[in-house]
């Protein structure tokens, strides 16, 4: 009668074939996995704070030097799209960028504007609202989120 059980040699030479598949093909496709996604969140695109009225109206938007990045970004989000813009949304956008810069100043003009513009509300205010029954946007699910997708405050860097 043959036994059903692999004898001792099988299993070790098994092991061996074992160890060395994963040496082999698992172990550098999970380094070349991490080594990727660490070159994803270096090779992200600069942040361009700078806003041109003419330039930018000449481009219809769609020249993000000229427009800056938040502008740019949240013309991807419109669904009348113009040219041959890149990203599925505005979110999508503000990914593939370095993180927003911090916006420490608050102005009266914010009660004006209810909290819906960061640049005169600050970073701190903008983002709080997002975790508000109204949030200025619904680009954030919240102020956590919001956060996340800007710099540190500059004296906690």
């Amino acid at each position: 009668m043959q036994s059903v059980l692999p004898s001792s040699t099988t299993l070790l030479s098994d092991r061996a074939c074992l160890v060395t598949f994963i040496m082999k093909y698992i172990l550098p496709a999970l380094f070349t996995g991490l080594a990727l996604a660490t070159a994803a969140v270096a090779d992200r695109l600069p942040w361009i704070d700078e806003y041109q009225s003419g330039p930018c109206a000449v481009s219809r938007g769609n020249d993000e030097s000229a427009c800056g990045t938040a502008f740019y970004c949240q013309r991807q989000g419109n669904s009348h799209r113009i040219g041959g813009l890149r990203y599925e949304s505005e979110k999508a956008c503000l990914a593939a960028h370095e993180p927003r810069p911090w916006v420490e100043h608050y102005t009266p003009t914010c009660a004006f504007l209810h909290g819906t513009s960061e640049k005169h509300c600050g970073t701190e205010f903008f983002c709080r609202l997002h975790s508000s029954a109204t949030p200025p946007s619904k680009l954030y699910e919240s102020e956590e989120e919001c956060l996340s997708f800007h710099q540190l405050r500059p004296e906690r860097l």
